[in-house]
């Protein structure tokens, strides 16, 4: 019984914790799927190197199976990688979809999409799909580092929203 127990307790520490590999020629950030963005302080992002990230997450509000990996590009803008391994499609419409750098003081600053036409306009990523987005850096935050990001917060789609939290990766 006791072994049982044991078991059961190393499962489920092993169910909440996980680690991807991704090549990106920099991993500021990774994130996950949210349920709700007062949920974001659960996502402890412990390491990254070398491609390679391992967290921390609550399964009963967060799933890993929808994840995302950024960078600041030289350029003032951020790069944003999202693929979808979950079940079903994510909705995306350049008018509805919003991205928000928050710093480690808490101020929100709103991304711009930018061009219409260099923008994601299937509508939708599919299963097993991998995006790149780009978001301009406002005037108020170029040139910021990583080490003042808080998270990034990309929420997608209109009816269906899909959020998914990046934190930076140390």
């Amino acid at each position: 019984m006791k072994k049982i127990k044991i078991a059961m307790f190393v499962l489920a520490v092993l169910i909440g914790c996980s680690t991807y590999a991704y090549s990106l020629k920099t991993n500021d950030f990774f994130g996950i799927q949210v349920t709700d963005i007062s949920d974001a302080d659960n996502l402890i992002i412990s390491g990254c190197q070398d491609g390679e990230v391992a967290y921390e997450f609550d399964v009963k509000k967060m799933s890993d199976s929808i994840f995302a990996w950024g960078r600041i590009a030289e350029d003032n803008y951020i790069e944003v990688d999202i693929t979808n391994n979950s079940s079903f499609e994510i909705q995306t419409d350049y008018y509805q979809d919003i991205f928000i750098l928050v710093t480690q003081e808490g101020v929100e600053h709103y991304l711009g999409k930018g061009d219409i036409s260099k923008y994601h306009s299937r509508g939708y990523i599919k299963t097993g799909e991998t995006i790149r987005l780009y978001f301009h850096l406002q005037s108020t935050i170029r040139n910021i580092k990583k080490e003042s990001v808080k998270m990034v917060i990309c929420e997608l789609g209109m009816s269906n929203k899909t959020t998914i939290v990046l934190k930076p990766c140390h």
